[in-house]
């Protein structure tokens, strides 16, 4: 009755919202509600997990404040993991239009792992997305083979390397993904303990975590041509990571009975003073030949010249015979003109 008051246009009209509408709820209700109503289970198969360390350790040594040191430096640590885990989703299928999504498995934010059939006596072909990823049913167990470098920063507050398995899933081949869940795997670590010896004496109490390896330890002992090591110690034995033969330029110079301080040099205000010498060391003095003055013919004395030496004594000898000669003759002619 009412519908055939309503015109065809307007009815059209109608029936589209009515589409709309139904196609907006049900993409709602689509992998997002899914996700909410679908368990996820996350298992490491025995004895596949560990995970590994790899690293460049150098040591060196310095004179710090007349004492030797040792030092040990690591760089380019890399962690590995390797394991066999398998993933299934669990719960009811969810609304009828709910599609069973796309799953990967990504570790600590560094790679995926990879899908790997379980047989081939299936009886069905699982659909597969541009990246390899499996398009899971629900209740049925994928396995995934995860080996990779993880990026790890490894904590001396922390006893293990933190590994984190994330599940993500998305509802079409490409789609956007998004996490379902959060799992940590146990994992055998084979990541040693690390310990320095000087001679095969420890120079630590007991050895230390992998991250703790960069250190400066006093070495009062050591001595040119002993051996310095650093010991990494596993689950399966210990092994020489690094080594180092000392060598005398590397130690301080007191070790071998040689002041490390430099005696400063003396200044000019410093300077001892030279020591007196002692009567009997003195020189005996140079003789010289004494000039007697002898009276000038204005009646003046002559002053006597000083002697400077051997060759300075015959030249006064013979300006003072000059001397004598001109006085006497000086006299003589003055007698003569009084008489």
């Amino acid at each position: 009755m009412i519908l055939g008051l309503v015109s065809p246009i307007a009815m059209k009209k109608i029936l589209q919202r009515i589409v709309t509408t139904l196609v907006v709820a049900g993409g709602m209700c689509g992998f997002g509600a899914a996700a909410h109503a679908i368990g996820s289970e996350f298992a490491v198969d025995p004895g596949s997990g560990h995970i590994e360390k790899s690293s460049k350790i150098s040591i060196s040594s310095q004179c710090v404040a007349g004492k030797p040191q040792i030092s040990v430096t690591e760089r380019e640590v890399k962690y590995r993991v390797h394991f066999s885990g398998k993933v299934r989703l669990t719960g009811e299928m969810g609304p009828p239009h709910f599609t069973a999504p796309f799953v990967k498995l990504r570790v600590n934010d560094s790679f995926n792992c990879i899908w790997t059939p379980a047989d081939s006596g299936r009886k069905y072909t699982t659909v597969k997305d541009v990246e390899g990823n499996p398009k899971i049913v629900l209740g049925l167990s994928y396995h995934f083979d995860c080996r990779g470098q993880a990026g790890i920063n490894r904590g001396s507050d922390s006893e293990e390397p933190p590994v984190k398995v994330e599940v993500f899933g998305r509802e079409t081949a490409i789609g956007h993904w998004r996490s379902i869940a959060t799992y940590t795997p146990h994992l055998t670590s084979l990541v040693p303990m690390y310990q320095v010896t000087l001679e095969d004496r420890p120079l630590l109490e007991r050895p230390v975590a992998a991250g703790d390896v960069n250190m400066t330890l006093p070495a009062p002992d050591a001595r040119a041509g002993q051996n310095v090591k650093v010991i990494a110690i596993g689950p399966d034995g210990s092994d020489v990571a690094a080594q180092l033969t000392l060598e005398q330029k590397d130690l301080c110079p007191s070790e071998d009975g040689i002041d490390p301080t430099p005696s400063p040099t003396p200044s000019m205000a410093e300077t001892p003073p030279s020591p007196t010498p002692e009567p009997s060391q003195t020189p005996p003095p140079t003789p010289t030949t004494a000039v007697t003055p002898m009276p000038h013919a204005s009646g003046t004395p002559a002053q006597a010249l000083p002697a400077t030496g051997a060759a300075h004594s015959s030249h006064a000898a013979f300006l003072a015979a000059l001397l004598v000669v001109l006085g006497v003759g000086g006299v003589l002619g003055a007698r003569r003109r009084w008489y």
